[in-house]
């Protein structure tokens, strides 16, 4: 299983350097590939906080030979017309879309993964991704019910055909074990500026034209409506818990949906634009 948390890179160019700052520095162990920064209950390292003045620029670089997020501060230096056959025009004078926030994903075999390590090192762990002296993920996807990277198979309402009313809904111990609780104290990490979407992967097998969790298969027409509900069931039961979210996607990768199963076993549910254009039309209360 794979912690689907990434860390971010960012590279400015420029001229110089002038020094080298560190927040606490990788505790370095190689590997293969290269080397890791080994997080653990007594240690991590840390982010170093961005000090430019006027006229300067900070660089973090991390790669498979420099220590994990070291910084440069260098000057920005004026250079003549034709210096180099790349030009940036910077203005603001048209603004575009903006980059919203990075994050990660709380995925039940992530929750799973911090889960198996001592307190302290969760505490770390959580603090690396979310605290101000980590990378500061502002913006992750939890998933509605089972996906690619749960420990099952499983929706909210497995098992009971025709439960059109969602009386049998029900979050499970993916949720209560793996996800709920990470979430919330990544929130407190991050100074509640945590903003989260969520995402589905399939609906219950007994919606779907299939009756599988993968494989090809579609929402059936007369569950639409259901389907819905069951949005909005998972909102206020989250809610519950204290958790709100920004956004919500429809479907995670409908193509997938109109895979066999011998081809992809994933967690999936197919839409056409047709079929996906005509379930916008239901409204979910």
């Amino acid at each position: 299983m794979k912690m689907l948390l990434h860390q971010v890179y960012f590279l400015l160019l420029a001229a110089f350097f002038i020094n080298h700052v560190y927040g606490n520095t990788c505790s370095q162990k190689t590997t293969t590939y290269g080397y890791v920064c080994v997080c653990n209950s007594t240690y991590c390292d840390t982010v170093p906080q961005i000090y430019v003045k006027e006229g300067t620029y900070q660089q973090y670089t991390t790669t498979s030979q420099t220590l994990g997020f070291s910084t440069s501060n260098g000057q920005i230096k004026s250079v003549s017309e034709g210096y180099s056959i790349y030009k940036i025009d910077l203005t603001n004078s048209q603004p575009k879309q903006t980059v919203f926030g990075f994050g990660g994903a709380f995925t039940g075999s992530t929750g799973f993964n911090i889960n198996s390590l001592p307190s302290t090192a969760q505490d770390n762990l959580l603090e690396s991704y979310f605290a101000a002296d980590g990378i500061e993920y502002t913006l992750c996807r939890v998933p509605i019910g089972g996906t690619d990277f749960s420990l099952t198979k499983y929706t909210y309402d497995d098992n009971h055909a025709g439960d059109v009313d969602l009386k049998y809904f029900a979050l499970q111990d993916e949720d209560l074990l793996y996800k709920i609780p990470y979430i919330i104290k990544a929130n407190e990490l991050s100074n509640n500026n945590l903003e989260l979407i969520a995402s589905v992967w399939t609906a219950p097998p007994w919606m779907k034209t299939n009756n599988d969790y993968a494989g090809i298969g579609f929402l059936k027409i007369e569950y639409y409506q259901t389907w819905a509900n069951y949005f909005v069931k998972f909102f206020e039961e989250y809610a519950k818990k204290g958790i709100k979210f920004w956004g919500l996607t429809t479907q995670n990768e409908p193509l997938i949906g109109l895979l066999p199963t011998f081809i992809s076993e994933i967690n999936a549910m197919g839409y056409t634009n047709l079929q996906m254009n005509f379930y916008f039309s239901y409204k979910i209360p």
